[in-house]
């Protein structure tokens, strides 16, 4: 279901010839994006902005937990720390989904960190997949206004990690807007 979303938003922003970037917060090994790059148009160049560690989650991780109660600190996180996940990996699997290198733009970093310094023009496809709150806060502070109107914005972890629940619901209504 989240892949056959994630193209019916890359497919409707290029029906309505959004020129926008697809950015992606939270990447892990690439597939969400690769998804995205396969649907793309080809006759439509669109940047890919992805921001990650690259290199899985850090030691210092908060006590969050997800929507059974369970920490993210009792999940494998390792799988997130290897070589699949690594930048030149998932730098390959974009281009082997035929995006063109200088379309690619791999920010490594912690997102609450690289966000604020390295951003795209403008958004067509916003995809938030951090699972914290505090990333997840600082990605719709810092892209949401970027996003085209008709754009697209997706929040992988809404319904899974209470952090990230409570970060897309505080900045909605401080707007005085509800997320849908």
């Amino acid at each position: 279901m989240r892949a056959e979303y994630l193209i019916e938003a890359i497919r409707g922003v290029e029906t309505d010839g959004l020129k926008g970037g697809f950015v992606e917060v939270g990447v892990a090994a690439g597939h969400s994006s690769v998804i995205a790059a396969l649907a793309a148009s080809r006759h439509l160049a669109r940047d890919f902005y992805l921001y990650d560690t690259f290199a899985g989650f850090g030691e210092n991780l908060p006590e969050e937990l997800d929507h059974e109660g369970v920490s993210i600190r009792d999940y494998d996180l390792e799988k997130y720390a290897t070589d699949a996940c690594s930048v030149q990996s998932v730098r390959a699997r974009l281009e082997a989904a035929g995006l063109p290198s200088s379309r690619i733009f791999l920010v490594e970093g912690y997102a609450q960190e690289t966000i604020v310094s390295v951003k795209p023009p403008r958004i067509a496809v916003l995809r938030i997949d951090v699972d914290l709150f505090h990333p997840t806060d600082v990605a719709l502070r810092n892209l949401y206004n970027l996003v085209e109107p008709g754009g697209y914005v997706i929040i992988d972890d809404y319904g899974h990690w209470t952090g990230c629940a409570e970060a897309v619901d505080r900045f909605f209504a401080e707007r005085g807007e509800k997320f849908p």
